[in-house]
């Protein structure tokens, strides 16, 4: 079996908080890296509202928000 790099403390975390008084999403700083890890990567951000239902696995939905992420801080306003 391939070595688990992470049980070396070879990792990256991308903290996610939301704030649902200001309806929105902070992510946060890249804590940790390794070895190939991308620099930036793409992230979908989609709301998914208890009242207004929808399907949180489907390919692409009208409110949808595309994040490029270059591993520092960032704020996107989803609306309260």
């Amino acid at each position: 079996m391939g070595r688990r790099r992470y049980q070396q403390g070879e990792y990256a975390r991308v903290p996610l908080a939301w704030n649902d008084r200001t309806g929105t999403l902070t992510i946060g700083a890249r804590e940790g890296n390794y070895p190939g890890m991308p620099q930036a990567q793409r992230f979908v951000v989609r709301l998914i509202s208890p009242d207004e239902g929808g399907n949180p696995l489907a390919e692409s939905a009208p409110n949808d928000r595309t994040v490029d992420y270059s591993g520092t801080a960032l704020q996107i306003h989803l609306g309260a």
